[in-house]
C-alpha cells in the first residue's frame, strides 16, 4: 500500500531522523520543513547543506553516534520544540 499523505504520517513522530550517508532524500528533508517535525539529517548535499547554514541544530556534520545523541537530546530539550522555519536572507 502506497502513502498518499506524508504529512499525515509525519505527524505521528515526535523527530524524524534522517541517517543517510549520501544524498538520497533531498526531498525528504523538504518534506520534513514541510510537515515541520524536529529532525536530525547527516549533513549531506545541497538541501543539507543550506538547512544547515540556517538550522544547525537539525543537521549533523559526522555520523558519530554520540552526536547524534547529543544533537537529539538537544532537540527534545528545546525549550519551544516548535520547529522553526527557514527565512530566507
Amino acid at each position: 500500500m502506497g502513502i498518499i499523505n506524508i504529512y499525515e504520517v509525519l505527524s505521528k513522530y515526535s523527530l524524524a531522523i534522517h541517517p543517510s550517508k549520501v544524498e538520497t532524500g533531498p526531498l525528504m528533508l523538504i518534506e520534513y520543513l514541510n510537515a515541520q517535525p524536529p529532525f536530525i539529517a547527516h549533513k549531506t548535499g545541497d538541501v543539507a547543506e543550506e538547512i544547515c547554514d540556517d538550522l544547525p541544530i537539525f543537521i549533523a556534520s559526522n555520523l558519530d553516534m554520540n552526536t547524534w545523541i547529543d544533537k537529539i537530546g538537544e532537540i527534545l530539550n528545546m525549550d519551544n520544540i516548535e520547529f522553526y522555519s527557514i527565512q530566507k536572507k
